[in-house]
């Protein structure tokens, strides 16, 4: 978003008349305010350079499979500005909505925890301890998946519990409440897959995280934008690592 400037600076040019001026004052007087409009001029093109409006030029390029994705710079973190859209290898864990080609070209893939975190399924059901630093999991060489304390700052960068929903969601795509896409993350709803049943298109954006709870729990943190405002939830379900989430990486 570019904010609006006004002026009312006006820059009078001196006529030179030789019974009230000498016309060498009067052309210096000029030329000092032909000086003084160029400096304003450059004063005003750099405040609207330096706007939180994205570059979408920015855009890296998956070399495993030809993906490309936009990235943006919020705070001190660069972010994928679109969710992964990875297909694993072995086509298992991860979905596309509806079992359709198209959801996954516009919101990207679904994964469990296991499949996003490239680790043996078998930890999607039992508590896996060596998330330590930072794990790339599926993301492409160069980003890793966020942890919990990532997704905390980038919420807390982007605004307040009133705005910073608002400020990350998409402008458009929601059932309600679209966003203004302030810093180009490029929230889109998009959904879920609960235990065969895929869910909340167009209400929720779900993202996985690395962050598990404890030794005891099978479950991880989710960073949720819904139609109000954004949250880090860590609760029940315990089976919360089978659920199909998005999946967008940060870089290293």
């Amino acid at each position: 978003m570019k904010p609006k400037f006004t002026t009312n600076l006006k820059i009078k040019f001196l006529k030179q008349s030789p019974m009230k001026m000498d016309p060498t004052h009067a052309h210096t007087l000029n030329q000092l305010a032909l000086t003084l409009y160029m400096f304003m001029v450059v004063i005003f093109m750099n405040s609207c350079s330096n706007t939180t409006t994205p570059n979408y030029s920015d855009s890296f390029l998956d070399t495993r499979d030809g993906q490309r994705y936009k990235y943006v710079t919020i705070g001190n973190q660069i972010w994928m500005a679109e969710n992964m859209n990875f297909d694993t290898a072995d086509k298992v864990g991860s979905w596309c909505y509806h079992d359709s080609d198209y959801y996954c070209n516009v919101y990207g893939r679904l994964y469990n925890w296991a499949t996003a975190m490239g680790i043996d399924s078998s930890y999607n059901s039992k508590y896996w301890g060596k998330n330590t630093g930072l794990h790339r999991g599926i993301c492409p060489i160069g980003w890793h998946i966020p942890s919990d304390n990532e997704w905390g700052n980038l919420f807390f960068t982007t605004g307040n519990s009133d705005t910073t929903g608002k400020n990350l969601k998409s402008i458009n795509g929601w059932d309600t409440a679209d966003g203004i896409d302030l810093y180009g993350f490029d929230a889109l709803p998009s959904g879920n897959y609960n235990h065969g049943i895929f869910e909340d298109l167009g209400d929720e954006a779900a993202w996985i995280t690395t962050s598990e709870i404890d030794s005891t729990r099978d479950y991880t943190s989710i960073a949720i934008i819904n139609s109000t405002n954004p949250y880090l939830w860590a609760g029940p379900p315990q089976d919360s690592k089978q659920l199909g989430l998005s999946l967008r990486c940060i870089k290293d």
